[in-house]
């Protein structure tokens, strides 16, 4: 099975604790699922979510990402890598960069 749920990016600039809690809600709904990927078309936000045959414990959050140049990316990645978080993607809201990470519980 696979969901795609879709954003619009005010929905994230007005409430990005709301879109991070809904993504979290559709992977544990009944079937244990887990967040595929990112796609941004304009400014709607695709988070394809797949059903997994083993339960996973992960946590999605949304937030700012501060990095404007690729050196910048690379520690930001690392920097939140280490903190526990994986980052599942970036996007961008006008000119700033936003990022989906998950983190186990």
């Amino acid at each position: 099975m696979i969901k795609i749920l879709k954003f619009s990016v005010n929905e994230i600039l007005i409430d990005r604790e709301a879109v991070s809690e809904a993504v979290n809600k559709a992977c544990s709904r009944g079937v244990s699922a887990k967040v595929a990927g990112i796609c941004q078309i304009g400014d709607t936000l695709m988070i394809p979510v797949e059903e997994t045959k083993e339960a996973t414990k992960l946590e999605y959050v949304i937030a700012p990402f501060p990095a404007v140049n690729e050196d910048e990316i690379a520690g930001e990645m690392k920097s939140r890598y280490y903190a526990g978080f994986s980052t599942i993607g970036v996007f961008m809201i006008t000119d700033k960069r936003w990022a989906l990470f998950a983190k186990g519980k």
